[in-house]
């Protein structure tokens, strides 16, 4: 059972960092060519802006998943809840409502560190490429 549910982690892991990855090549991309036309500062501001926005966006689902917004889901699943369905007030006190999103979390896989790698693989470049820019002038 644990072989299994490691190959599954393993398999989300990989899927996650080629999501990021791709993401980052294409924001790559975006800034490459509307920067400097495809020169080198258009590279060192595509890899450092790129390698930002992945490790920003790595801390946000970090943030997130350790229950900083539960109290929104909270108040916007209740307020629907009131309004169209059938079952008005499912979790009628936040703390049960935190609990079961608590185990929830548990078993869920650690995407955020992938996110964040991906992005440092972007800043690595960054830095390398700056060192390049500044060892020419």
């Amino acid at each position: 059972m644990e072989q299994i549910e490691k190959k599954s982690f393993l398999k989300e892991y990989l899927i996650t960092i080629l999501i990021s990855f791709v993401i980052g090549i294409g924001l790559f991309f975006l800034f490459f060519f509307l920067v400097d036309n495809g020169g080198l500062v258009g590279a060192i501001d595509g890899t450092g802006i790129t390698g930002l926005i992945l490790i920003c966006v790595g801390l946000l689902i970090y943030i997130s998943r350790e229950g900083f917004f539960d109290i929104l889901s909270y108040g916007f699943k209740q307020f629907g809840s009131m309004l169209f369905a059938r079952k008005a007030n499912q979790n009628n006190d936040f703390a049960s409502y935190k609990n079961e999103r608590n185990v929830e979390r548990q078993s869920k896989s650690k995407y955020y560190l992938f996110v964040m790698l991906t992005g440092l693989i972007f800043e690595t470049a960054f830095l390398v490429l700056e060192i390049i820019y500044h060892s020419m002038f």
